[in-house]
């Protein structure tokens, strides 16, 4: 059973990652390299869980709602059942049943739901994509530096980098 998660979040230069409610740029590239990250499984028997909070599912287009081929779990203060996704108001139960079910497990956002868990130990991997310039944001990823030392860039693109950060 696995024990430890990763995060995955795009953030701007002053770590902005939404506004109103949204994401405040449009990059199909990250989107793929999200997808791929998110549902890529070592076995054809397990899928991925996702973690995210009941704002940023909302946001989620029609589509995308729940997240395909992923175990979708929604952490809210109430356990009202939202849609298709597994609603959680306990952090360790829904990281316990993500570790249970899934076969790796991803926090996706949004800012409340990574403050929560930027300082867990078993946040082993923080999956970054680096969005150049500032995009007037209301929603903000935490400080991660200190906690994360190591960082190999996994791709560039002109409007961004990726980076991958992990414990040492």
């Amino acid at each position: 059973m696995n024990s430890f998660f990763s995060m995955v979040v795009a953030h701007d230069e002053k770590r902005g990652i939404g506004k109103n409610g949204g994401m405040p740029w449009h990059l199909p590239e990250d989107l793929k390299w999200f997808q791929k990250i998110t549902t890529e499984t070592k076995s054809n028997q397990k899928k991925n869980t996702v973690i995210m909070g009941r704002k940023t599912y909302s946001a989620l287009g029609g589509i995308y709602k729940p997240l395909p081929n992923r175990h979708n779990f929604v952490l809210s203060r109430s356990e009202q059942k939202i849609d298709a996704a597994e609603t959680f108001s306990d952090t360790d139960k829904c990281l316990q049943k993500a570790f249970e079910i899934g076969e790796s497990v991803f926090i996706i956002g949004g800012g409340e739901i990574y403050q929560k868990f930027i300082s867990d130990k078993r946040c082993k991997n923080l999956y970054i994509t680096k969005v150049f310039g500032q995009y007037d944001c209301d929603t903000f990823f935490p400080e991660y530096e200190d906690i994360f030392q190591n960082k190999e860039v996994i791709l560039e693109n002109e409007k961004f980098i990726i980076y991958r950060f992990f414990h040492l």
